[in-house]
């Protein structure tokens, strides 16, 4: 049965990491949606958010909590009366020492999962990544990397403890559906995220974005890949659209509420599948400022150059390789979300610069 019905009842959805780049999203396209949210963060972003979506807490469909500790805390208050979860909450890369990251990964992901299960919920939609895959595929639901915590550890490589933490959070989650088959979960694996902000997010980054960008702390998330096409001759803060998979953040968010809405009952080989949400389009760097040269054309004098950049060759249209086709094919079949519906990488392009450009303008004296 659908979570969405013709009733006047508006289904409530939990929602952590919600201050996040993508669990904003997920967030704001849930409103959109009808849907009424909580949405958990941390310390001051909780203000943040209640800022950002001010309209929404004003009719009441909006409500943002505090989770100090997502792995132990309790959970029973804000997870009662909420119809699904969806849990996009997950360390970043480089921000936390090794066995923090795997605690998060697995007791962070397994609290939500057991606390919301004891109330009586039943779908979740969990936020995974592309990494816990091998990293030329395959890309099935028990295809993993074969790095290990120990690895992880030993290594102090923050690449490497993240490739690992993904995994076992994944694994984790894998096993708790296993024991609890009654459960309808999905677990979303995209590659790179591109893409706009959703509207109010500058509230979540705050005025000092800048300078945390300059210190090298990436407020920008992966975004900030797509601002380095704008900061001329910067070359240390330029980072290449190589050719290599991405995803938009529309299309992100899309998919895990596609999982709270599914109007069949899932069978039991697809429960907790991993599925690869991957854009059937090809980023390439060339064509990148191609496009905003021709579509922006104010913005011509802050492009990078190319001169000396030598642009990765022998891309080919993502659509030809097997194993992403795969995992179009699977989300098709599971959600029904055709290939043709995904943002065009024109689309991801011009409407990330849009949105950096108005995030530039912001007045933050008229908040």
């Amino acid at each position: 049965m659908s979570m969405m019905t013709s009733s006047p009842y508006k289904p409530l959805v939990f929602v952590t990491g919600a201050s996040g780049y993508i669990g904003y999203g997920v967030v704001y396209q849930l409103l959109e949606a009808g849907y009424r949210v909580r949405g958990a963060a941390r310390n001051t972003k909780v203000d943040r958010l209640n800022l950002a979506l001010k309209k929404y807490v004003n009719e009441g469909l909006f409500e943002a909590v505090e989770i100090p500790d997502i792995a132990s805390g309790d959970l029973k208050k804000i997870l009662a009366g909420a119809d699904a979860v969806i849990h996009t909450a997950a360390p970043l890369i480089g921000k936390s020492h090794a066995e923090v990251a795997f605690r998060t990964a697995v007791e962070g992901s397994l609290h939500v999962l057991e606390e919301g299960y004891k109330l009586g919920i039943k779908r979740f939609a969990v936020t995974g990544s592309v990494a816990s895959f091998p990293s030329s595929g395959p890309f099935g639901d028990d295809d993993w990397n074969t790095l290990t915590k120990e690895e992880a550890i030993e290594s102090n490589n923050p690449r490497t403890i993240y490739l690992v933490q993904k995994k076992v959070g994944e694994q984790a989650v894998r096993e708790f559906s296993k024991e609890h088959p009654e459960t309808r979960i999905a677990i979303f694996n995209p590659p790179y995220v591109y893409g706009p902000f959703s509207p109010g997010f500058q509230h979540i980054l705050g005025s000092q974005w800048k300078d945390q960008l300059a210190a090298g702390t990436r407020p920008l998330s992966t975004a900030g890949q797509i601002y380095g096409l704008l900061e001329g001759e910067k070359a240390n803060n330029f980072a290449a659209l190589q050719p290599v998979p991405y995803v938009d953040i529309r299309d992100v968010a899309k998919v895990h509420i596609a999982a709270l809405q599914l109007d069949h009952e899932v069978p039991e080989p697809l429960n907790a599948p991993r599925l690869l949400v991957v854009s059937p389009y090809l980023p390439k760097f060339g064509e990148s400022l191609e496009v905003i040269r021709k579509e922006r054309p104010s913005l011509e004098g802050r492009l990078v150059r190319l001169e000396g950049v030598e642009e990765v060759k022998g891309g080919r249209d993502l659509k030809e390789f097997d194993e992403v086709k795969t995992g179009l094919k699977k989300i098709e079949e599971v959600l029904g979300i055709r290939e043709d519906e995904y943002k065009t990488f024109r689309e991801t392009i011009l409407d990330t610069v849009d949105s950096l450009i108005a995030l530039e303008g912001f007045n933050w004296g008229e908040i």
